[in-house]
């Protein structure tokens, strides 16, 4: 019985860091937009100092995509949507960076 209460609180707290995280993306762009003049402002500094050194952050095409804590996270400013990057293509046994000409993938 504790299992199942303990699940559900596990769940909620990742829910709710990935929240925190689509949210914190979203001011970051925000402060990006507003500062877009003034070159000190610095989009990986910004979220480094919430998530700490090792996050990576970088904005093209009105789209802010960030490395947290070892997963890729996007926002994209058109949209409002923030979240978990789920890339569309199942490499199967291999991955992105693997991947050669001629092998198979699904989509």
């Amino acid at each position: 019985m504790n299992n199942g209460i303990i699940s559900k609180s596990e769940y909620g707290k990742d829910k709710y860091s990935e929240e925190e995280i689509g949210e914190q993306l979203k001011l970051a762009y925000a402060e990006y937009e507003i500062a877009k003049y003034d070159s000190s402002f610095n989009v990986q500094q910004r979220l480094q100092q919430i998530y700490g050194e090792s996050t990576t952050a970088e904005i093209k095409n009105g789209k802010l995509n960030a490395k947290i804590n070892g997963v890729d996270y996007r926002y994209n400013s058109k949209t409002g949507k923030a979240g978990k990057y789920v890339d569309p293509i199942n490499y199967g046994t291999k991955t992105k960076e693997t991947i050669e000409p001629g092998d198979d993938i699904l989509l």
